[in-house]
């Protein structure tokens, strides 16, 4: 599937943060700071954003949910 990029913050319950399409994860930044004592957060650069690698052709939601499924099953 390619590069995953994401930055982990914190300890616990593992937790992804999708930013909106068009910024890298590290658009949560504050968000996982607060939420760090209680959940590791994964900010999640989107494929072909910021340093994960694209997705090749038409992508589709479904394509989306996919990747992000392979990244959380590989970390876990």
């Amino acid at each position: 599937m390619g590069k995953y990029h994401s930055v982990i913050i914190g300890q616990g319950k593992p937790l992804i943060f999708l930013p909106a399409l068009g910024f890298s994860g590290n658009e949560g930044l504050n968000i996982a700071e607060s939420l760090a004592g209680s959940y590791e957060c994964h900010l999640l650069d989107l494929p072909g954003l910021g340093k994960s690698d694209g997705l090749k052709g038409s992508v589709s939601m479904l394509d989306i949910a996919s990747w992000v499924k392979q990244y959380a099953d590989q970390t876990s």
